[in-house]
């Protein structure tokens, strides 16, 4: 692929998740619908586990807060679900969300408002029960790895030309990064040789998380 289409490429996405990001709400849930929920923040545990056991405390079929959402009703994708802690990653910080299994029944989406997090299913479920979560390693194992190789990226380019990361977005097919200074084409492909060098050579890293 030449520059041209590069960018072209790159604005066509950037266009995408504008249009994405303006046609839901960051959770999910309609503002009225959220207001109406009594729940507290969302214990994660994502961080050292890649599944966990947790109690359903609200659900939504997308119009009202319900007690549960039955076969007929739940054979449209879309049920919204609350738990009292998740190993699910919602989206954010340029990251999708992460997908899996809940009591059964598929996880399409993950979003968190307010501490939140909420869980879109594609199935029936029932406020109080106690389910079993499981989240897909193979999608978020390559979230880390390509979340990993920007901020190797970001930190290359940033030294070199003094500037800033001022926008991330992982797309299905790729991830575009944004920053305040003009650099060629052939700077950025420098870069990328560099990061790949550096990823080679299998330096050691530290890896620790919020508690």
């Amino acid at each position: 692929m030449d520059e041209d289409s590069f960018r072209t490429e790159m604005q066509k996405q950037r266009e995408k998740a504008r249009k994405d990001r303006l046609s839901r709400d960051i959770s999910g849930w309609t503002a009225d619908l959220f207001g109406a929920l009594d729940a507290s923040a969302t214990e994660f545990l994502g961080y050292g586990t890649l599944e966990a056991e947790a109690k359903i405390v609200a659900l939504s079929d997308g119009d009202e807060l319900t007690d549960a959402v039955s076969t007929d009703d739940g054979a449209k994708e879309g049920v919204l679900v609350v738990l009292d802690r998740t190993a699910f990653y919602p989206e954010g910080g340029g990251q999708p969300a992460d997908h899996g299994v809940l009591g059964g029944v598929a996880v399409t989406d993950v979003q968190e408002r307010d501490g939140v997090v909420c869980h879109t299913c594609a199935g029936p479920l029932a406020v109080g029960s106690t389910v079993h979560g499981a989240i897909d390693w193979q999608r978020r194992f390559d979230h880390m790895q390509q979340h990993s190789g920007e901020h190797i990226v970001s930190g290359m380019l940033c030294s070199a030309f003094h500037c800033d990361n001022v926008g991330f977005h992982m797309g299905t097919d790729v991830v575009t990064i944004d920053y305040n200074a003009d650099i060629r084409w052939e700077q950025v492909l420098e870069v990328e040789q560099q990061a790949n060098r550096y990823i080679w050579e299998d330096h050691p890293c530290r890896v620790t998380f919020p508690s």
